[in-house]
């Protein structure tokens, strides 16, 4: 389950058509589903779609399920609470932070929605795989539902310190709503002991440091550090071919040099492309 699927449904005209989405998750573990099936719960990415796509970029190992968000769900979950309250929180930028009510309200509506959509989708014999910080509440939602079923929750941005993570409004509740996880991954150590800190200090449970072990209602919530790769051979495999080959090439003689540094981002503040551009002045 994530917030964005790796396609999105783009309608032009009156006609339809599939589009990738661009992100690390969505890469990740499009190749992951490929490789051993399974079914993925997202956004459709827009305000309408399919409540399901059997087949996903011609792979029928897997299926898409869709939850559909109103225009105003869009605006106030995703561009509000996700993107101008808990985005720079994670990235410990406080002054960029931004957080309403209604935004807080219409975030756990849509926690709710995908709760319900994993409760009813989800066999008997599975195992929930939550992904990322726009669906925090989701694990204890499900978790009221499905109470045996097993739920995972991996964090792929920074979880802040303590001091940082109070500036949140609802900072209980959101730490509950993790804490239906049977396991949290997060992608280093001090991520990790930051999240465990805030458990311990805000809501005043009972913390195993060195077991990374959560004592919460009689349930022991494990928290580990798994950092999250790439599919190596995949890329690899495209660097070899013979169209990006001849791409390189092209790119070398328009930029008539053999020392080029690329980077591929988005234009967002916390990827620091004016601070690298001065540390590359620098350097030089």
């Amino acid at each position: 389950m994530s917030n964005r699927a790796p396609i999105r449904i783009e309608r032009v005209g009156s006609q339809e058509h599939i589009e990738p989405t661009v992100g690390g998750v969505g890469a990740t573990f499009l190749r992951l589903l490929e490789r051993y099936g399974g079914r993925w719960i997202a956004w459709s990415g827009g305000v309408a779609g399919p409540p399901r796509l059997p087949t996903a970029i011609g792979n029928p190992s897997f299926d898409l399920v869709f939850v559909n968000l109103s225009e105003r769900e869009i605006s106030e979950y995703y561009y509000g609470m996700c993107n101008r309250g808990l985005w720079p929180l994670m990235h410990f930028m406080t002054p960029n932070c931004h957080f309403n009510a209604r935004h807080w309200s219409t975030y756990q509506r849509v926690n709710e929605a995908f709760a319900k959509v994993a409760a009813v989708e989800a066999g008997p014999n599975a195992t929930l795989w939550i992904q990322d910080f726009h669906l925090a509440l989701t694990p204890a939602l499900v978790r009221q539902r499905r109470p045996r079923m097993p739920i995972g929750l991996f964090w792929h941005v920074p979880f802040p310190p303590e001091q940082i993570f109070r500036v949140l409004p609802w900072r209980e509740d959101f730490l509950h709503g993790m804490l239906g996880s049977d396991l949290i991954g997060f992608h280093i150590e001090s991520y990790a002991a930051h999240f465990m800190n805030c458990c311990e200090r805000i809501l005043g449970l009972q913390v195993d440091r060195a077991g990374g072990r959560i004592l919460v209602d009689g349930r022991m919530v494990t928290v580990g550090v798994f950092p999250l790769g790439i599919p190596v051979d995949y890329f690899e495999g495209l660097a070899r071919s013979a169209r990006v080959k001849e791409r390189v090439r092209r790119i070398r003689r328009a930029m008539r040099t053999q020392h080029i540094v690329l980077g591929v981002d988005r234009l967002d503040y916390t990827k620091g492309i004016l601070e690298r551009l001065l540390g590359f002045e620098r350097f030089l």
